[in-house]
């Protein structure tokens, strides 16, 4: 059940990043009482972003890839905000948390408030508004002045948060567009929760959706046979596709294969290091 698959992937991540989130009484998926939202939102005070997101059948001929994309401009995304702010801090990775599908992936920062914010703004704001047709400028620019206003960029150069915030807004229309349909599981902050009509908690999408999180059927155990007509698809095409790149490189590894980012966001600004003086010839 894809419920209990979602309360074991978090489960697993505050065991490796943030222990104390864990319930002492907590041995099998079903044990855990509380709302998986806010486990999911809680692990964003410990660096970790969550997301689940599907590709649809007409665009499933590379899932893999467009998972790959999806993730890659939540990196560059976080790289823009972290480089300019935090810049110390830009170091990310990102993972598939499981093997099995549909996909759910993470983001591991170093930066803490840009993860916040991500996990408490960015994704509730994608999910919701992903296929709502046109997003104006003018909504795209006020979330991320909201953001700014929250990871305290004021003392920036004015033309320089100016730029920052365009950037950004920019890369958050990317995310709008992305292939990939995203689902909420981290709980969204109030004040954007009010402007755009959502429930202050990601349950609430799920229980109106049956209550199986991710309200995506698993793959069958077995295929039809082949003499046989083929009945009517029950599962997502790219869900018998997608494979992740790698084979976990450990048997205690709680986690799937790393996601690949395409740029090497800690080479950029940096100064080459100096060329050595050259021996002095003996005289």
């Amino acid at each position: 059940m894809a419920q209990h698959r979602l309360e074991q992937i978090l489960i697993n991540l505050a065991r490796r990043y943030a222990p104390e989130l864990v319930p002492v009484t907590w041995l099998e998926p079903g044990d855990y009482t509380g709302r998986l939202s806010e486990l999911a939102t809680a692990l964003a005070d410990y660096n970790v972003l969550i997301m689940a997101g599907i590709v649809p059948p007409e665009r499933a001929a590379d899932p893999a890839t467009q998972v790959a994309n999806w993730v890659q401009s939540y990196v560059r995304l976080y790289d823009t905000l972290a480089r300019a702010l935090f810049p110390s801090f830009a170091q990310i990775s990102a993972f598939y948390a499981d093997y099995e599908q549909p996909p759910i992936v993470f983001l591991r920062g170093a930066a803490t408030p840009v993860i916040l914010v991500l996990a408490r703004t960015i994704a509730p704001y994608v999910a919701a508004r992903q296929g709502s047709g046109t997003v104006s400028d003018f909504e795209l620019t006020g979330i991320m002045e909201s953001v700014l206003d929250e990871l305290e960029a004021g003392d920036l150069p004015r033309d320089q948060l100016r730029q920052l915030r365009d950037d950004s807004a920019a890369q958050l229309r990317q995310l709008l567009g992305s292939v990939v349909r995203q689902h909420r599981l981290t709980n969204p902050k109030p004040a954007l929760a009010r402007a755009f009509g959502l429930q202050e908690s990601a349950d609430a999408d799920w229980a109106r959706s049956g209550g199986d999180t991710l309200t995506m059927p698993m793959p069958p155990e077995s295929p039809s046979p082949t003499n046989a007509p083929a009945p009517p698809p029950d599962v997502l095409p790219e869900q018998d596709r997608f494979v992740p790149t790698s084979a976990p490189e450990a048997p205690d590894n709680p986690f799937g294969a790393s996601i690949p980012i395409f740029f090497d966001p800690n080479a950029r600004g940096k100064r080459p290091p100096p060329v050595p003086d050259l021996p002095e010839n003996p005289s």
